[in-house]
């Protein structure tokens, strides 16, 4: 059987990797020849703007061409630290090669290969969570989308800071959102150019609250028709919201209200599920009601997912923010069977701040690195994992525990974190 390789595509190679993009996800409608060609212009210019940060890769056997993806290379808000991000995108495998680890090869080299670059974390969005998850990968961020009445939103009377952004307030568009991405744990960092490539598209519109020259928070949305039948009746989605300060959202709150005698509902794509509070009647629409009188107001989604691959520098990354603590020392044994290299045994030694090889522990946990990867990106805490069964602990001389006095609270608050991440950029 001859070897697979996984390359960067020439530009001729671009065309073929299209045909099959258009055949794995048929819903992007590239049946057309203009559309494929089209797709073909948008990847290489994406390739080539990006300064070396997306790379559109292909897996081939011998000269066949059996599937491909973009690989990134981001910068992400880990614990208000900013580190490098590795993603994956546009995975996709050639109809005639389904079923034979195509998928699975590409992973293991994108995992391989930036492990090798030194990143420590990866991250995609999941055609299939399901098929991820078996390779290491966790539920990371989530998305709640609430479907209320524009009247469900309070009228503060006041809405003298908003205005429509246009090209020219790109800077100040980029700048809100980079304050915002380094305050949030999670968050990716984006370029000004991202900003003026949206606003020149004009595909959304970017409602911002400006003051003393400074724009503080911004919305992005758009309006869609909601029956076929009647033209004016319309819905507005609200993709991004952008605020963290009370005057921000009284006047988005306001803006929103104010389009009761047009709008039929607004769809707001929310992080936060205390966004809630914001409605003063937050039911969907759906009239959905679940046994104890319980009203449907949102769903909720998973979105990114994320995978630890090198958790020995990660880990110490952590150990070495954190400094000393009278934690008890425990010693992690992390199983990673699709990244061999990255089963390791490491000792926390919190009295100290280090990390090591060999020393005495309190406590061993068993932890496969698809938790581990959700318990160190602050999706789940440890002490959850454990009543979960989904981690084992040993106390001193490996004998299996599921006593409640373990020291679980003070591992979570040492190498764990309290806040759930987020993360707004799509890839």
């Amino acid at each position: 059987m001859t070897k697979r390789i996984v390359r960067e595509l020439k530009s001729g190679e671009y065309g073929e990797f299209v045909d099959i993009v258009s055949l794995a996800y048929p819903g992007m409608k590239l049946s057309a020849k203009k559309d494929k060609e089209n797709l073909e212009k948008r990847l290489k210019k994406s390739v080539k703007e990006s300064e070396g940060d997306v790379s559109a890769v292909g897996i081939f056997e011998g000269e066949e061409l059996l599937g491909g993806a973009l690989y990134y290379k981001f910068k992400m808000n880990n614990r208000k630290e900013i580190i490098p991000m590795a993603g994956i995108g546009l995975v996709a495998v050639s109809l005639l090669k389904k079923k034979e680890h195509v998928a699975k090869d590409l992973l293991q080299h994108f995992l391989e290969y930036f492990r090798g670059k030194n990143y420590e974390i990866a991250s995609l969005y999941a055609f299939s969570p399901e098929f991820y998850k078996k390779m290491g990968f966790c539920f990371g961020t989530r998305f709640f989308c609430f479907k209320g009445k524009p009247s469900s939103f309070t009228d503060y009377k006041v809405k003298s800071h908003l205005r429509y952004a246009v090209l020219k307030n790109a800077d100040k568009l980029h700048r809100c959102y980079d304050e915002f991405a380094r305050k949030n744990h999670g968050m990716f960092l984006k370029k000004k150019k991202s900003f003026e490539k949206s606003l020149k598209e004009g595909a959304v519109k970017y409602l911002v609250y400006e003051d003393g020259g400074r724009i503080k928070g911004y919305m992005a949305f758009g309006l869609k028709n909601t029956w076929k039948e009647n033209f004016l009746r319309e819905q507005m989605d609200v993709h991004i919201m952008i605020a963290d300060e009370a005057d921000v959202i009284r006047e988005f709150s306001t803006f929103l209200h104010t389009q009761k005698d047009q709008i039929d509902r607004i769809e707001v794509d929310a992080y936060d599920p205390d966004f809630i509070h914001l409605l003063s009647d937050p039911r969907d629409g759906s009239e959905n009601l679940r046994p104890l009188v319980a009203h449907q107001v949102a769903t909720d989604n998973t979105a990114m997912m994320y995978r630890i691959i090198n958790s020995e520098r990660f880990i110490k990354r952590i150990v070495m923010r954190r400094g000393r603590s009278n934690c008890p020392s425990f010693k992690l044994k992390i199983t990673d069977n699709f990244l061999p290299d990255n089963s390791r045994e490491i000792y926390v030694l919190p009295d100290k701040a280090i990390i090591s090889d060999k020393g005495n522990a309190d406590i061993t946990i068993k932890i496969d690195v698809m938790n581990l990867s959700a318990f160190l990106t602050g999706v789940i805490k440890l002490q959850k994992l454990h009543s979960y069964g989904l981690i084992e602990v040993l106390k001193s001389g490996h004998k299996r525990n599921t006593d409640h006095s373990l020291p679980l609270e003070e591992i979570d608050n040492y190498l764990g974190y309290s806040a759930y991440p987020i993360c707004l950029t799509p890839f």
